[in-house]
């Protein structure tokens, strides 16, 4: 049995571009959303820390998008975005 909590972060850095992690690695599951009210693109990489730019491994999450965990991922999943102080919604379980 799971239970939901907050991710680990819920809006990105006061500098835009500056990755921070918004879900813990080891996860059952979880979920980002990009608020459909968002300034713009909240860039996701699941595999490391996120840049601003589609590419590699970091993906574009329009307003209104979700992102869900890789179920069992050792690694955290981070976000970025062009916007300082970019809110989103994340949520974890274990």
């Amino acid at each position: 049995m799971a239970t939901p909590t907050a991710g680990l972060a819920s809006q990105t850095s006061a500098q835009p571009g500056q990755p921070v992690n918004a879900l813990a690695a080891n996860l059952s599951g979880g979920y980002i959303l990009n608020p459909a009210t968002a300034p713009g693109m909240l860039y996701i990489d699941p595999t490391g820390a996120a840049s601003i730019a589609a590419n590699g491994t970091t993906m574009a999450l329009p307003p209104g998008q979700p992102f869900y965990v890789i179920p069992g991922s050792t690694l955290p999943v981070s976000v970025a975005s062009t916007f300082p102080n970019h809110q989103f919604v994340s949520v974890q379980w274990v």
